[in-house]
């Protein structure tokens, strides 16, 4: 047993009344009496101001300031604590209700000019730092500005322009979230954009194809009749495969890297053919899997006797757009794809031990990582990687970069370096080793032993913090170990736990991080599925560890499916407070299966999540809730969503670095914040990929009128919107606020009340 275990559970009301019956004196001594009175008002105000902090109430908190300040030391702690956290909202609040004016007069000003995308970006910045979505929604000007920009949208798509076309729908559905024909606007743009991409001559895309089969596709639909959670609907599978087959053959740019595509006759004899071919799966009477396994069949018959294009390409364009009707969460894991995939949820990789982006077309080193060969190396952050093994990195594309670097362990790879102030370039040779990805993180580096991390954020209440990036097979122990070593040399007496951008991991390291914190018998989690195979409890299955470790939980809107399933325990059953904003919404379970015994595999969703409170608070695309609310909601605009994840990625650099990010925002940065988590500890396809700069294709072209529009587009950018908020989390802010608070409760201390009362003044 703890020093946790042992606390008291009485509550500071039940502790002060205990306090008032032993301490009441006669009735005689009205000096007691004007005591005790004194004493039950200090009392009374205490337990309301906690009360009110704990909720989250801290402006009604506040109108209470001049009572606490006459509870002794704890008490003016307390308010001191209070003013700040009061004071840092009103700033926030009137910072964002500064930018949200600023925004809206450039919409009209853009507007006035004509410029459209400009006047829509400026819009969903507006929207980002409004208070009422549903009122800004019904504005007016927005309504026009909405008919425009679709008019806009509508004309770029006419002359191919997809990614434009899809950043208009994008924006749009920004503010217009429940809007169906947007989504299915965007993703027509996105699949012929991913096309023109994918499939360049210079893509590589026979490795993506490498080692599929026609098999696959039958045993993948026998698994989705029979283990998907709800019944599949082989129909609009099957309409949207066939119907991503002709959007395939009439991307034009695809017939510089497919030349058969180029035959008119062949072309429209294929179309016309699939388009026969969807009209019978539309006009059958009943249509299942037997049905879909007949038409792709089919579809590949048809392939053969016209265009000929490849057997795997049809294949995995047929699979991928049928799974894409049934959740955004199914898919098929080709064999090229799946070797990373396992990596995901391993924890660890055979590999050098760097994190890479490609920021500006260069394959950038975001950090080394702990115990690596890069790291012993003195690979450093910022360092640009200009070669691997001689091999020009200049147009390599992420996976590519990976690919290179990566190879069977001992093995030896060079990568040379261009490093920042310094003219010459270096040569790293580094032998391919094991590398165990940490997972649980603190918020800065051990200054004595920068590979370690300092877990303590407030040293003299005991007050530990702990980051978890992802829910892998090592993740519970780093955990475990971190707090048992907090508990036994740092004198932990409450944590923060950060699950934010956290986009989940294995379950069964999400059931064993809530057995840590619960008791023996607590409902865990839970699934439904209309398979009754499918439906399955877990309960914890002893008392934890730390069930008596005062506990705070950061939540936000990149945490998704495990760090949802423990948030979410631990708030059903009142085991922490939660903090932050509402989560992803990812309560669907998915299965891996094996198809044909091979490299591919399904990922298959199988049954829906339940929390211990018997809700599933899955975000279909009608909810209009979902996801683990917090108790105290600490809601952030884009601009302090930026200013976390720098934060978090500043302590995520081991070594020295190049310069510093700048600190502003432009558009390209604050839809990332927004859309992908700022932080992802989990590897992608080498040693560890961040993938922001490389979600869309440079501009590489040579043509002179193209040169003359995008700097036109330079012109017409937004005006300079730097960052102005402080390089602070106010998320986290806040967790520590109520912990300090909560600890201070759980202490229930002995107060010294100033009672002005005439007795006392004549005993002094």
């Amino acid at each position: 047993m703890n020093r946790h275990q042992s606390r008291s559970n009485w509550s500071p009301a039940l502790l002060s009344l205990l306090l008032l019956a032993t301490a009441v004196p006669c009735a005689a001594d009205p000096g007691s009496q004007a005591k005790a009175s004194a004493q039950a008002a200090g009392d009374q105000a205490w337990v309301q101001s906690i009360k009110l902090i704990e909720s989250g109430e801290f402006d009604e908190a506040a109108q209470r300031l001049d009572d606490l300040k006459k509870l002794g030391p704890d008490g003016g702690r307390v308010a001191e604590w209070l003013a700040t956290a009061v004071e840092m909202e009103r700033d926030r609040a009137k910072l964002t209700s500064d930018d949200r004016q600023k925004y809206i007069a450039w919409v009209q000003e853009q507007r006035e000019k004509g410029n459209i995308d400009n006047a829509l970006a400026a819009a969903v910045r507006a929207f980002d730092n409004c208070t009422d979505q549903d009122e800004f929604r019904a504005n007016e000007w927005l309504l026009e500005l909405q008919s425009d920009a679709l008019a806009k949208a509508a004309q770029l798509r006419e002359k191919e322009e997809w990614l434009d076309a899809h950043g208009i729908y994008y924006q749009l559905s920004e503010i217009f979230t429940r809007s169906k024909s947007l989504k299915k606007l965007r993703r027509q743009c996105l699949s012929h954009a991913r096309l023109e991409l994918s499939y360049k001559p210079d893509a590589k895309w026979e490795d993506y194809l490498h080692g599929i089969e026609g098999r696959m596709v039958e045993e993948a639909m026998w698994k989705i009749d029979k283990y998907y959670v709800t019944d599949a609907d082989f129909r609009s599978m099957t309409e949207a495969a066939l119907e991503q087959l002709i959007t395939l053959v009439s991307t034009p740019a695809l017939q510089e890297v497919f030349p058969s595509l180029k035959n008119e006759f062949d072309r429209n004899d294929f179309t016309h053919r699939t388009e026969r071919l969807i009209r019978r799966v539309h006009d059958a009477s009943t249509f299942g899997q037997k049905n879909a396994n007949a038409k792709f069949n089919r579809s590949m018959d048809i392939n053969r006797q016209t265009i000929q294009l490849p057997d795997e390409l049809i294949i995995s364009e047929f699979m991928n757009a049928a799974m894409h009707t049934l959740d955004e969460f199914s898919s098929v894991i080709w064999p090229i794809e799946y070797k990373e995939f396992d990596k995901h949820t391993r924890g660890d990789f055979i590999g050098v031990g760097i994190s890479i982006s490609r920021p500006e077309g260069r394959i950038t080193v975001v950090t080394p990582l702990e115990d690596s060969p890069a790291y012993a190396a003195g690979i450093m952050a910022d360092d640009v990687i200009i070669k691997v093994d001689g091999e020009s990195t200049e147009k390599m594309s992420l996976t590519d970069a990976v690919k290179a670097i990566t190879g069977p362990v001992n093995t030896s790879v060079t990568l040379t370096i261009q490093r920042p102030d310094v003219e010459d370039e270096l040569d790293f040779e580094l032998k391919r080793a094991k590398v165990t990805l940490q997972s649980v993180k603190g918020l800065a580096r051990n200054q004595d032993d920068p590979q370690q991390w300092d877990f303590m954020l407030d040293e003299d209440m005991g007050i530990g913090y702990i980051r978890v990036g992802s829910f892998q097979g090592n993740t519970v122990a780093q955990l475990y170990q971190t707090i048992t070593d907090l508990l036994d040399n740092h004198n932990l007496e409450g944590l923060i736990l950060d699950l934010r951008f956290n986009p989940g991991g294995l379950l069964t390291s999400a059931v064993r991080m809530s057995e840590l914190f619960l008791t023996q018998g607590d409902r865990i989690v839970s699934t439904k599925g209309e398979r009754a195979a499918n439906a399955w409890e877990i309960d914890a299955q002893h008392d934890g560890p730390f069930q008596d470790l005062p506990l705070v939980v950061l939540i936000n809107g990149q945490s998704a499916s495990a760090s949802e399933i423990v948030s979410g325990a631990l708030r059903d059953h009142h085991r922490a407070t939660i903090i932050g904003e509402r989560t992803f919404g990812k309560f669907s379970v998915q299965n891996l299966m094996q198809l044909a015994g091979t490299d591919a595999h399904l990922k298959l969703t199988t049954a829906a999540y339940f929390l211990p409170s018997g809700k599933s608070l899955h975000r279909t695309p009608d909810a209009a809730t979902w996801g683990v609310d917090p108790d105290i909601e600490v809601a952030v605009v884009p601009k302090e969503l930026y200013q976390i994840a720098m934060l978090r990625r500043a302590s995520d650099v081991l070594g020295p670095r190049g310069a510093k990010p700048a600190n502003k925002i432009d558009d390209d940065q604050s839809t990332t914040a927004k859309e992908t988590p700022a932080e992802n500890d989990e590897p992608a396809a080498a040693d560890k990929i961040d993938d922001q700069g490389d979600s869309k294709p440079a501009d590489e072209s040579e043509d002179p009128d193209a040169a003359d529009a995008e700097k036109e587009k330079e012109v017409e950018r937004l005006p300079e919107d730097p960052n102005d908020r402080p390089e602070i989390d106010p998320q986290l802010e806040t967790a520590l606020f109520v912990l300090r608070v909560k600890l201070l409760e759980v202490t229930s201390p002995q107060m010294a009340y100033q009672v002005t009362s005439k007795f006392d003044a004549e005993m002094k």
